[in-house]
């Protein structure tokens, strides 16, 4: 457990505090609508039950098992024991299939109990695909190979829903960056510099944004976490492209800037209505990649690098409104990190 969590007393008392901050009154909706959670989804979903119901408690089992192997012994017994009552009732609701309120406050207790533990939600993703394969293979057993095409529709479905199921999990542990981060800076600024700050802040080009755009670029973000690590990789493939001299200034850590990069875009991208907040860690970044050499032309590769990764990832969702929305962030980004880059 993180040191500056010993204020509360035990989990019960930081979940009752920061479950309000990490989901907004939004994303129920926007989860549907990402996700595609509509009648037809519903009624797909229900070809899982029979399957659930005979995989029975080994769907959480499994899922226990491989996270606990996946965070090396992370949890100590009590905390294991928890881990799994906290699992056991969300699995509850995913079982229920109804996507609902109740779904997500399941899934954030889950979310919010590794970031307690100071283990990372992501390695829940692995856990997933091993029990998402075994399912697979147990729905397989069950079923007559003849009926290729149900049995296509129940393999599908059942990707999706471990889809929403990584998303929202990341998106907890993404909404809960941003919200230390505003109350960060919070408590470092008074009330006269947080005004200069947002000064500072009224000539950003995020400022020229509707909410619609900021949602428009949320929502597209958010339709890529499934994918991150393809979409990291590919970005600096794209970047090499590009130019190979900004490259090489991250080459020998390729592997860990990538998992930053990843990241730090979902704590920016999911803060935008409260961008400022993000200052202080786009600040410090501008000043680690000064020190690399990076200079005002590397960030101009860097912002086509991400645009050519994003239209390739989102393919017809790519509009010319997303792009415009897109480069007007990555302006105020890139310019957050050269005004301290020494550039």
């Amino acid at each position: 457990m993180p040191r500056d969590f010993a204020v509360f007393d035990g989990f019960d008392d930081f979940k009752a505090f920061y479950k309000p901050h990490v989901r907004p009154e939004w994303s129920l909706e926007r989860m549907r609508k990402s996700f595609g959670i509509d009648v037809r989804f519903l009624e797909e979903f229900r070809l899982l039950r029979p399957y659930l119901r005979e995989f029975g408690e080994d769907w959480s089992e499994r899922i226990l098992s491989h996270a606990e192997r996946s965070t090396h012994g992370a949890f100590d017994r009590p905390a294991a024991k928890a881990f799994a009552s906290v699992y056991r009732g969300h699995a509850r609701q995913f079982h229920a299939g109804q996507f609902d309120a109740a779904y997500l406050s399941s899934i954030e207790d889950v979310a919010l109990f590794m970031i307690y533990h100071d283990v990372k939600p992501l390695w829940l993703a692995g856990a997933f695909e091993q029990v998402l394969d075994e399912f697979i293979e147990f729905v397989f057993d069950h079923t007559d190979l003849k009926r290729s095409a149900y049995l296509k529709r129940v393999i599908s479905v059942a990707s999706r829903a471990l889809t929403i199921e990584m998303s929202q999990v990341q998106r907890v542990a993404a909404a809960f960056e941003a919200y230390r981060l505003s109350a960060l800076l919070e408590d470092m600024k008074t009330g006269q510099e947080l005004r200069v700050e947002l000064l500072r802040l009224s000539g950003s080009p995020i400022a020229q944004l509707s909410p619609e755009e900021i949602a428009l670029v949320q929502e597209s973000f958010h339709a890529i976490l499934p994918q991150t690590h393809a979409f990291a990789r590919k970005f600096w493939e794209q970047l090499r492209l590009r130019d190979e001299e900004v490259y090489s200034f991250f080459d020998g850590e390729a592997g860990a800037m990538q998992d930053r990069f990843v990241k730090t875009l979902a704590v920016i991208i999911d803060g935008l209505e409260r961008f400022e907040s993000t200052l202080p860690l786009l600040e410090k970044l501008g000043r680690v990649h000064g020190a690399s050499g990076v200079t005002a032309r590397h960030y101009d590769a860097m912002g086509e690098a991400l645009f050519a990764t994003l239209e390739k990832a989102l393919g017809n969702q790519w509009t010319p409104l997303l792009e415009h929305a897109w480069r007007q962030i990555y302006q105020a980004l890139a310019r957050a990190m050269m005004g301290q880059g020494d550039h």
